[in-house]
C-alpha cells in the first residue's frame, strides 16, 4: 500500500492599509506626520513593518505597533507629493498598501 504526505499551507489573511496625514495641505518646511493603520480581515493584529515613500524616495521603514505606525517628515516639495504606506506582510498576513496626495504650499 502506498502512502502520501501532504502539507497544507493556509492562504495569507487579507489586510487593508489606510494612510492619514496630520495636516493636509501643509506649508513648505512644515513637519507632517503620516500614520498607517494595518488591519486584517481575521485573526490577530498584523505584525511586521511599513515602508513610507514619497514617490520613489523612501522616507523610512518602521515596525508596526498594534497595527499602527507613524513617520514625521518636513522633506516635502511644493505641489502634490504622492505618499505611500506599504505593508510588506508576514508569514500569515498578505501585503497591502495605501497612498494619499500631500499638498504643499509655498
Amino acid at each position: 500500500m502506498a502512502t502520501a504526505t501532504y502539507t497544507i499551507v493556509p492562504a495569507a489573511v487579507t489586510t487593508t492599509t489606510s494612510l492619514t496625514s496630520s495636516t493636509n495641505p501643509s506649508t513648505l518646511g512644515d513637519a507632517v506626520m503620516f500614520t498607517a493603520t494595518v488591519t486584517a480581515t481575521s485573526g490577530p493584529t498584523p505584525t511586521g513593518s511599513v515602508t513610507f515613500k514619497n514617490g520613489s524616495v523612501v522616507l523610512g521603514t518602521v515596525p508596526l505597533t498594534g497595527g499602527v505606525e507613524s513617520i514625521r517628515t518636513s522633506n516635502l516639495t511644493v505641489g502634490g507629493n504622492t505618499i505611500a504606506a506599504i505593508y510588506t506582510g508576514n508569514a500569515t498576513d498578505a501585503a497591502s498598501a495605501a497612498t494619499i496626495t500631500q499638498e504643499v504650499a509655498q
